[in-house]
């Protein structure tokens, strides 16, 4: 036997009952946002890892892979190369395509 409490409507049914379906009105409107909860707890400090390239360069230059022309000149750009895998200053661009769309 299943009972539905329904202030203006209490209904029993005492034959079985395959699927109950809940005929409800509109829905109100949301109440205020709760408080935050408590941080939990904090989970143990991971091993360090292994240092990078360049750990520990404080210029550009100092890095191992990048190779800087001498004297590095104003308006340089670094250009990564796949003949030898390195960052070469340079102030010419010799392959790349630029848009500069139409004026």
């Amino acid at each position: 036997m299943i009972t539905v409490s329904n202030p203006t409507n209490p209904v029993t049914v005492s034959t079985p009952v395959k699927e109950i379906i809940v005929v409800s009105g509109i829905q109100g409107i949301p109440g205020a946002q709760g408080a935050t909860g408590p941080q939990g707890i904090v989970g143990a400090t991971g091993p360090q890892g292994t240092a990078g390239v360049g750990a520990g360069a404080s210029t550009v230059g100092q890095l191992t892979d990048v190779i800087l022309a001498s004297p590095v000149v104003d308006g340089s750009l670094l250009v990564y190369s796949t003949a030898n895998n390195k960052w070469n200053s340079t102030i010419n661009l010799s392959q790349q395509v630029l848009e500069c769309g139409q004026y």
